[in-house]
């Protein structure tokens, strides 16, 4: 089993993936691989996205497909939605959470599998909500709930904070699962 992890910090996906995943696909293959001349579609030409996030999807395809992958969710793979995705984001850090993800994806569909987990980390909060981004206000329920729900939590926390002290970061945590090269963890921070 490999996990490759890629740790991005003070950016979001879509910027960083959109300006450098390729080179960071390019270069986590050479280097973990060994080979310095290939095609990326030549080593994984289906990759699972361990996401059920349509908008996600389409942006890891439109990013990756110039590279000869596929980009599949677990619906088009023929995973249903499971009750034990709920307790794969219970770590205490992005990247642990990453890990979960794509191990528990990659063991179900045997495919490579890349997960990501990403949250906001604001100053005045020490950090928070960090890894419960997600589940800041509590709900659970239709994504634009959930966010306008988390938005008005963190409003609320940093009521007293002034304008000028809100200061956050988004952080996110790549990782991407081969089950079929075994014995080998490569971080990419």
């Amino acid at each position: 089993i490999v996990s490759f992890m890629l740790s991005i910090t003070d950016f979001g996906i879509p910027k960083v993936i959109g300006g450098k995943y390729q080179v960071l696909a390019t270069d986590i293959y050479k280097q973990v691989i060994g080979q310095q001349n290939f095609e990326m579609g030549s080593v994984v030409s289906v990759l699972l996205l361990a996401t059920r996030s349509r908008g996600k999807v389409a942006e890891f395809s439109r990013l990756l497909s110039p590279l000869g992958v596929e980009v599949r969710s677990p619906d088009e793979v023929g995973l249903a939605e499971h009750p034990e995705e709920d307790a794969l984001e219970v770590a205490q850090t992005f990247a642990e959470n990453a890990a979960a993800k794509a191990a528990w994806f990659a063991a179900r569909s045997g495919l490579v599998t890349l997960a990501d987990d990403s949250g906001l980390e604001v100053d005045a909060l020490h950090g928070a909500p960090g890894v419960h981004s997600k589940r800041f206000a509590g709900l659970s329920g239709p994504d634009h709930l959930v966010t306008a729900a988390n938005n008005a939590a963190l409003l609320a926390a940093l009521r007293d904070v002034p304008e000028g002290q809100r200061t956050a970061r988004y952080r996110c945590a790549l990782v991407l699962h081969h089950p079929g090269l075994p014995g080998c963890s490569w971080p990419y921070l």
